[in-house]
């Protein structure tokens, strides 16, 4: 079965929405003792969007663990934010494009960007 440009730019937006979830769930844990930092990785979380399912959480892996157990770096997940970000914004793009085509095609008016 063949997946629209639409279905699956919104299953990527969703997926960027629970990967900036998991960010900011550990930017809020930065001093929490023991507490690990999660992620949410994209490819697998895409086929269970694109199936109706919610996320799947990961640990984050090669990260240096401090003293007190935890192991979020502020560099690091600023760099995920605005990795997400960028992604974020491309899907939104696509979608964009899709519906000023469709507006094209349906009312003969749209602009495509």
């Amino acid at each position: 079965m063949q997946t629209s440009l639409l279905t699956l730019s919104g299953a990527g937006l969703e997926v960027a929405g629970w990967r900036a979830r998991a960010i900011a769930q550990n930017l809020a844990n930065i001093d929490t003792p023991g507490y690990k930092a999660e992620t949410v990785p994209f490819a697998a979380n895409l086929r269970r969007a694109l199936a109706g399912q919610g996320p799947r959480v990961a640990s984050l892996t090669g990260t240096v663990e401090r003293n007190d157990g935890n192991n979020v770096s502020v560099d690091q997940q600023m760099t995920l934010l605005a990795k997400n970000t960028l992604m974020q914004q491309t899907m939104s793009g696509e979608l964009r494009n899709a519906f000023a085509r469709l507006g094209l095609v349906i009312n003969g008016t749209g602009v495509i960007t």
